[in-house]
């Protein structure tokens, strides 16, 4: 059992309700850095080890839990080692009633969930960059597309200008040859020739 709590980063309570005290485990305490003799086993003293931004958080679940308004007591929230660092542990726990309904007994586990967490938020990391990677990805997709269509567009104006440039181009030069023509012919005064290349 000492094994199995102490690999699995896994500490135990057993809280009587009735009188407020509370049994923590020597693992328990080792989570956040303490020897067993550094914290009494008083429920009091344990909440303080509670991150103050989420001890109001734990007691209201708790609360919720034992007077029947939650199925479930489970928790995940912060605590402080005595390093200064902060450990994140999930919280699970069972309640015991009397026939009455009311609750005697609370025990649970807490478990140091801190380095998946931090994995967690690593990866977390990890695929919102590779999301604006994509996204950067996409953009420059797109631009290169709207770059190929741009082109593409263009090559077949190209082709359409050439094509009527070439339609325009030889009625064009008949009528530039008949003119050259013409002036020559009125120069030699000519003018049945003339007639001919104006009618042209």
């Amino acid at each position: 059992y000492r094994l199995a709590v102490t690999t699995g980063k896994v500490g135990v309570w057993d809280w009587n309700i009735e009188t407020n005290e509370i049994y923590l485990s020597p693992n328990l305490k080792a989570i956040l850095g303490y020897a067993d003799h550094e914290i009494p086993n008083d429920i009091n003293k344990w909440v303080t080890y509670v991150h103050p931004e989420d001890a109001e958080y734990v007691m209201h679940e708790a609360t919720e839990y034992m007077e029947g308004r939650s199925p479930k007591y489970e928790v995940y929230h912060r605590m402080c080692h005595k390093d200064g660092s902060i450990r994140w542990i999930l919280v699970r726990g069972k309640v015991l009633k009397d026939t009455n309904g009311k609750a005697y007994r609370m025990i649970g586990v807490d478990i140091d969930v801190t380095e998946r967490t931090h994995a967690d938020e690593e990866l977390q990391k990890y695929k919102e960059h590779l999301e604006n990677l994509v996204e950067e990805r996409t953009a420059e997709l797109k631009q290169t597309q709207n770059h190929l269509f741009q082109s593409v567009k263009l090559a077949s104006l190209g082709e359409m200008a050439t094509g009527i440039a070439h339609e325009v181009n030889n009625p064009l030069g008949i009528i530039s040859m008949a003119s050259e023509m013409s002036r020559l012919e009125i120069k030699k005064e000519n003018y049945d020739r003339l007639n001919t290349y104006l009618k042209q």
